[in-house]
């Protein structure tokens, strides 16, 4: 089972991650800033559960996952970014830069709370 759950943890959190990615911009792109930008604040916790639920449940090793998942991401996303940064508008850039930021600083709290989590199976 857990190699099953290896094998559809990155395309899942892929996926997941993208569609919280295409949503925000569609958002970002479609209603005004002043409007666009409080609500894709509010809608931060569907991004963490877009990085969560993959990272932290679907994963049989969560802190593994996270730092898989980080790394990817760390690595393709700044070259995606400053590739459409002369198409964007400002309020499209304050947005993508609040989801990426997001989903780096979740994957690094899915590891620290797989981590705890696995300190005190330990202690038990």
């Amino acid at each position: 089972m857990k190699v099953l759950r290896w094998i559809v943890f990155l395309p899942y959190a892929m996926v997941a991650i993208a569609i919280a990615q295409t949503i925000t911009g569609v958002v970002a792109e479609s209603l005004s800033w002043w409007f666009s930008i409080p609500l894709v604040l509010f809608f931060n916790v569907g991004i963490f559960a877009a990085v969560y639920h993959p990272c932290g449940v679907v994963c049989p090793m969560p802190k593994v996952g996270s730092t898989i998942v980080v790394t990817l991401f760390l690595l393709l996303e700044p070259m995606a970014f400053i590739g459409s940064l002369d198409e964007m508008a400002w309020p499209e850039v304050v947005i993508r830069l609040n989801v990426d930021i997001l989903i780096v600083v979740s994957a690094i709290g899915v590891a620290i709370i797989a981590g705890q989590d696995e300190t005190e199976e330990l202690l038990v």
